[in-house]
């Protein structure tokens, strides 16, 4: 729950005369109950795994520095250690990941938005045959690691693997390794941040 409630703190910051039935305190003490517990759940090379004694693993690792970098940009504090050791994880990780290619993008694409090594995509990378999912946090990475000609390049692919259903705009997955990334909602929502990032406006 660590991520979506920095996401709700974030927005209420932003939106600060939002109508949301929300407690900013009882807000702050989840962060702050959730920062704790993800330090007490880093592992001593500085990553995460899916549970607090297996193996530290790449999408986790990514996933919590994402997490705890929104934090920071939203305002709260987090521990400099905590934060300096899963940038170097994510760093070491980026360089020797190999396997699931989504995973890849999106620690590429968290990387990228942290400042963190340089940006390089895949050797061989066909950006038209490209899941959208995969695709969209390319677009991001390249965007964040300061490269707009390329991340328009992969927001124009993007669009055109856009799906109709009753009037209405999707992208769905195909085969991921994970089940989410399946899911049309995830891989839309990916969409359309891309497309907000990289346009600031999104097509009809």
């Amino acid at each position: 729950r660590f991520l979506p409630n920095v996401i709700v703190a974030n927005t209420l910051k932003l939106v600060p005369n939002s109508k949301v039935n929300v407690s900013r305190e009882e807000l702050a003490k989840m962060v702050a109950q959730g920062t704790k517990r993800l330090g007490e759940l880093q592992h001593d090379d500085g990553g995460w795994g899916w549970w607090e004694n297996d193996k530290t693993h790449p999408f986790m690792t990514a996933y919590v520095v994402n997490g705890l970098w929104e934090a920071a940009r939203a305002g709260y504090e987090i521990d400099e250690q905590l934060l300096s050791k899963a940038e170097e994880s994510l760093k070491s990780q980026v360089v020797a990941v190999k396997g699931d290619k989504t995973t890849r993008a999106y620690m590429n694409m968290v990387a990228a938005k942290m400042g963190l090594g340089d940006f390089k995509k895949p050797k061989t990378f066909d950006a038209k045959n490209k899941d959208p999912y995969e695709l969209s946090l390319w677009a991001q990475a390249a965007h964040h690691a300061g490269y707009p000609v390329l991340a328009k390049s992969y927001l124009t692919d993007l669009l055109e693997t856009k799906q109709s259903d009753g009037g209405l705009a999707h992208w769905g997955g195909k085969k991921f390794y994970y089940s989410w990334q399946e899911d049309k909602v995830e891989t839309t929502a990916s969409v359309v941040q891309a497309m907000l990032l990289i346009n600031k406006d999104i097509p009809e």
